[in-house]
């Protein structure tokens, strides 16, 4: 090595105990420098000096059950193991509430009076007692009106408790072949922008239990109108966060099956049915068809009973069937989780033109309250909402 006139290098490299000496010296600057470092930094802060708070940590997460982000079904806000059991219903005098709430027709939009965070957690409160659990879904029904605002402030308070959202957005009586020539666009696109910027995962039903409803008896416009909804909402607004679920009735009707409504698997983001079984009946006699059918034409998308309950009087109440037996709804749970795309079972706790209303008397409601306390029945979604 050159030697450098004036250089602690060159000095280093010809004498060993020079270097050894330097060594020393250096070791015990070190230790003074950190002493007076020490000293100073219980020395109090003089007055006048503005001192910047420590930025606080990310809030603890709530333990919850783990899965992957990257998982097959988190791209439609499914659960990678388990199955969300939903709730709609009307408190009511068979049901056991008896107050007004806000999950059922009309404007659910923020200027409706009875939408207000109080009157929506008194009723999200009363779910949670009645069955002595959180229900991971809530699903609910919006009249699509002049604007179809997106209900920004239910959406909210259900994220703020972990609860995924599902709407039901009706038309009223305009016919699929209106939407299909554009009748509803802006409703659509109004809602679709509202639900883009909420940006959270939002389960949407347009047309349900086709064919038997009245807006959904003509198979070539239902597809038509289908398809429309997807390419603005999907394509137009971009909002991807807005999942679309087809959910027929599983049984044939005058103006066909639900395999003729069938937008097309790259249309849809949930599929299932709708029913609501007599005495005697189970999960086998009714979905396990429709099931295997979507299982082969829509592999891999997340199956939901949307709408499920036990008739006990159909007909606008002129039929009666008997009660069941109490482990009616446990049996037809066990018989659902044995199948892994069902995702989502909701529960359908009202009395309208079909009665099945769970009152809190009957024996079966203690029987169902036990069942779901099982883990594999999601209390909240497993990705943060």
């Amino acid at each position: 090595m050159a030697e450098v006139p004036g250089s602690s290098v060159a000095s280093f490299a010809k004498s060993p105990a020079t270097n050894r000496f330097s060594m020393l010296q250096r070791r015990h600057l070190l230790l003074k420098l950190l002493t007076i470092t020490l000293i100073s930094s219980c020395l109090p802060i003089p007055a006048g000096t503005t001192v910047e708070p420590p930025t606080p940590g990310p809030p603890a997460d709530p333990a919850v059950p783990a899965s992957s982000p990257d998982g097959p079904w988190s791209r439609y806000a499914a659960p990678a193991s388990g199955m969300y059991i939903g709730w709609f219903g009307k408190p009511n005098s068979v049901n056991g509430g008896g107050f007004a709430e806000i999950f059922s027709g009309g404007s659910n939009s923020d200027t409706n009076t009875a939408n207000r965070p109080a009157m929506i957690n008194a009723t999200l409160d009363w779910v949670h007692a009645r069955f002595g659990r959180q229900m991971g879904l809530i699903h609910m029904y919006e009249d699509a009106g002049d604007r179809a605002d997106f209900p920004l402030t239910v959406a909210s308070e259900l994220a703020r408790r972990r609860q995924l959202l599902m709407v039901s957005l009706s038309f009223g009586k305009t016919t699929a072949a209106e939407l299909a020539d554009g009748a509803g666009d802006l409703q659509w696109r109004n809602w679709a922008r509202g639900a883009k910027a909420w940006g959270r995962p939002v389960i949407l039903r347009w047309g349900w239990e086709a064919p038997v409803q009245p807006w959904a008896r003509d198979a070539a416009a239902y597809k038509a109108a289908w398809q429309r909804m997807w390419r603005i909402i999907k394509t137009d607004v971009g909002a991807g966060n807005v999942q679309l679920a087809f959910t027929p009735v599983y049984f044939a009707t005058g103006w066909g099956t639900y395999q003729d409504y069938f937008p097309g698997d790259a249309y849809v983001d949930w599929v299932g049915v709708d029913d609501f079984q007599p005495p005697g009946k189970g999960f086998e006699d009714s979905f396990e068809p429709a099931y295997d059918w979507f299982a082969h034409h829509a592999p891999g998308k997340p199956f939901m009973v949307a709408e499920w309950g036990m008739k006990y009087a159909t007909d606008n109440g002129v039929t009666t069937y008997e009660m069941p037996d109490p482990d009616w709804y446990a049996r037809t749970l066990d018989a659902a989780r044995t199948h892994g795309n069902i995702k989502a079972y909701v529960l359908y706790d009202n009395d309208q033109e079909i009665r099945s209303a769970l009152s809190p008397t009957w024996a079966g409601m203690a029987t169902l309250k036990r069942k779901l306390l099982d883990v594999f029945y999601l209390p909240q979604p497993t990705e943060r909402l």
